[in-house]
């Protein structure tokens, strides 16, 4: 998608979504539920990140609707758990992960207006 369709895609207010996989050994397959939605200090040691779900969408877009997005395809893809923030990596992880999310009533914490995007660590169970 060329920079010119996503400056028309947010806008016009349309949400999407782009998956970055980092382990080969996942296959994704959608789930029978919904991912868990993790809002912790780092990943629980029974999780292992298998890639990132980036949400492309305007700055008018309401955080919920991003974090439902980045459930959806969380689901589609067979994720487990989404993370909610920046996770240190533990030890042997090679792969150190920023994701931003919901924050306060005025936005996405962290978030640059410029480029409307958040990103969700997409994991699942060792």
């Amino acid at each position: 998608m060329g920079l010119r369709a996503v400056v028309l895609m947010l806008a016009a207010g349309c949400v999407t979504a782009r998956w970055e996989q980092f382990d080969g050994s996942f296959d994704p397959k959608q789930a029978a539920k919904d991912p868990v939605i993790f809002d912790g200090a780092g990943l629980p040691p029974e999780y292992r990140i298998v890639g990132v779900i980036e949400v492309l969408h305007a700055n008018t877009t309401a955080p919920q609707t991003i974090v439902d997005k980045a459930r959806r395809e969380g689901r589609d893809l067979g994720c487990e758990l989404i993370a909610r923030e920046r996770l240190a990596p533990r030890e042997g992880d090679d792969v150190e992960v920023e994701v931003i999310i919901g924050g306060p009533p005025g936005g996405l914490a962290g978030q640059s207006d410029e480029a409307n995007r958040a990103r969700f660590v997409c994991a699942v169970r060792q």
